[in-house]
Order: structure tokens, then C-alpha cells, then sequence
């Protein structure tokens, strides 16, 4: 089982959206929220723009929200990979999400609901440790 490196103040947080994202103005002021409580421990937030639409219950095509997944996991920058929220269409992504780029950059990957499935797979496949549990919106 690869371990990523500890997240320490200073580190980059990446947050997207492989099921559903967000739109509703209490949901927004949820996210706003969770950013300035981590800023305020030291941390940088990089959001994808998936993160903050959503069309049908998803944030947007399934290749597209694999393409911006691996935006953060191939950036050197970001240590944590946090999903936005759960929802009902993360099985539509998982054919498009390039495992073998996982493996090659370890980092922690979290999210509960929806996105059990991405995140059972990285450390079931990818053998790389995770943490299921609160989406970001829970912070």
C-alpha cells in the first residue's frame, strides 16, 4: 500500500466534481465556506470548474469530468484530492479516468456517496492509500 505524503500547511487542495456539482446559492455558500476554513489553516484550494455547475445532476460530461480529475492529479502542486459533493453519475466517469496516472502521482484522494467508486478503485486498483469520508462541501 503506497502512503502519499503527509498534507501540511502550505500544500495545494484540488477540488472537482466526478458526479454532480454545485449550483444552489446555499451549496455555494457551503463551498466559500469550506475554502476560507482551510485557507485560514494554510492551505491553497484549486478548484475545477466542473465544481460549480450542473446540468441533469451532473457537472458536466463524463469525459470532461475525468479530463479535469486528471488535471489535478498529473499537477505536482496539489497533494489532496477532495470531491465536491456526491450525486448519482460517477459510474459515467470511471471508464475515462486514467488509472495508470494515478498510480504514477500517489496523493490522497477523498470523498464519500458517489464518489466511493473513484475512490475504492484507487486504493483497490492503484494500491495507493485514500479516505473515505466528507466531500468538500462538508468542511
Amino acid at each position: 500500500m503506497i502512503f502519499p505524503a503527509w498534507v501540511k500547511p502550505g500544500d495545494k487542495i484540488g477540488v472537482t466534481a466526478c458526479s454532480a456539482g454545485k449550483t444552489d446559492p446555499v451549496d455555494l455558500v457551503r463551498l466559500e465556506s469550506a475554502k476560507e476554513q482551510l485557507h485560514a489553516l494554510g492551505y491553497a484550494v484549486l478548484e475545477t470548474p466542473d465544481v460549480r455547475t450542473n446540468e441533469k445532476g451532473r457537472s458536466a460530461p463524463a469525459k470532461q469530468r475525468a479530463e479535469e480529475f486528471s488535471l489535478l492529479v498529473n499537477n505536482p502542486e496539489v497533494t489532496w484530492i477532495v470531491q465536491a459533493c456526491g450525486g448519482d453519475y460517477l459510474g459515467e466517469m470511471l471508464s475515462y479516468a486514467d488509472f495508470e496516472l494515478i498510480k504514477k502521482n500517489p496523493k490522497w484522494h477523498q470523498g464519500y456517496s458517489d464518489p466511493t467508486g473513484l475512490v475504492f478503485t484507487i486504493t483497490t486498483y492503484c494500491v495507493i492509500a485514500t479516505v473515505y469520508g466528507g466531500n468538500f462541501l462538508d468542511f
